[in-house]
């Protein structure tokens, strides 16, 4: 009986620390892509590139046209 119950909670405490080990998934809008720099990067379509502000080149935004962020 002992032996059922420490299997059980052994079972229930691998299957969280397994769950809670999972990646969130991401959506667009908080991934950070470069554009410009040294290599050439391009902005996905519908992003403007704004930069250069980093090592990395400039930084894409969400929509075409806009102001780009001091």
């Amino acid at each position: 009986m002992k032996f059922t119950s420490l299997l059980s909670l052994g079972v229930a405490l691998a299957f969280v620390g397994f769950a809670s080990a999972v990646p969130a998934p991401q959506d667009a809008t908080t991934t950070t892509h470069y554009c410009g720099g040294e290599n050439n990067l391009q902005c996905p379509t519908g992003w403007r590139c704004c930069g250069p502000i980093t090592q990395f080149g400039g930084i894409c935004y969400l929509g075409t046209t806009g102001l780009c962020p001091l």
